[in-house]
């Protein structure tokens, strides 16, 4: 992936001192280490909720024991501010029913998207999962029918209902579901803390189990849960913090006559 050391960023950090059977950890969640050139390279998620000023540190353990640590610095993400108006009030200001149903469905997708399976990874250039304009961007700060709400956590493609939805990359469906916010949502485990999340699906096409290539048709767009109009949102979680999924995407290459 792309290095950008900011909140919702990555940080790809050196770490001189780590040998097979140690583990690394960042915010407390396990974090993956690669090999490049002889070097033991951590590669770490970053929460879009950390505060930048602060030293960010990783520390490497020695089963319960922590035998080394290393500090790296962030900088500001910098991210726009952006408002929304959703004619579904319930939407932004959920009643007592709602608010219980939010509750057990934040429980369910947070142990998805801190998952960790260790038989798959795929960490070459991702595709975007769709075709369509890119709506919003990731780290977004939002204000919903003048309400502050919390940052953008994936990046929003606007699409037809009913438009194809591709793996980005290989890796093992993890889990699907109808939710209040996100509305129908297919979770695709890419391996060793990775897990893209996609949202407000019209039709899921893989169940729980599927072992999918990059490429495989998974789902399709649509308007499910809370959405000012079709779209898909595509979350990407690395050692359970929400990073911009476009730092995993292949660079864009651009022609003389300036086409793509």
């Amino acid at each position: 992936p792309t290095e950008r050391r900011v909140p919702g960023g990555i940080a790809l950090v050196d770490v001189s001192h780590y040998q097979p059977g140690l583990q690394v950890f960042f915010n407390n969640q396990p974090v993956i280490v690669v090999r490049e050139d002889n070097a033991a390279i951590a590669v770490v998620g970053i929460p879009l909720s950390l505060d930048p000023s602060a030293p960010a540190q990783l520390m490497i353990h020695s089963g319960k024991r922590v035998i080394d640590s290393v500090s790296f610095e962030l900088s500001a993400g910098h991210y726009p501010t952006e408002h929304l108006t959703i004619s579904d009030q319930n939407k932004v200001t959920p009643d007592a029913e709602s608010l219980r149903r939010i509750r057990a469905e934040s429980a369910e997708i947070s142990v998805l998207l801190k998952n960790i399976q260790y038989q798959h990874i795929n960490f070459s250039a991702m595709q975007l999962p769709t075709k369509g304009r890119r709506s919003s961007s990731f780290g977004r700060r939002r204000f919903i029918n003048g309400q502050p709400r919390k940052p953008h956590s994936g990046i929003d493609i606007a699409a037809p209902t009913g438009t194809p939805v591709y793996a980005p990359a290989a890796g093992i469906v993890t889990g699907s579901g109808d939710y209040f916010f996100n509305g129908h949502t297919l979770f695709l485990d890419h391996g060793q803390g990775l897990v893209s999340m996609f949202c407000h699906l019209t039709e899921t096409l893989a169940a729980p189990g599927d072992e999918i290539k990059q490429g495989d048709l998974i789902a399709r767009v649509g308007s499910s849960g809370r959405v000012t109009g079709p779209h898909l949102h595509w979350s990407l979680s690395l050692n359970d913090a929400r990073i911009d999924p476009e730092l995993f995407l292949a660079p864009i290459t651009v022609d003389a006559d300036g086409t793509d």
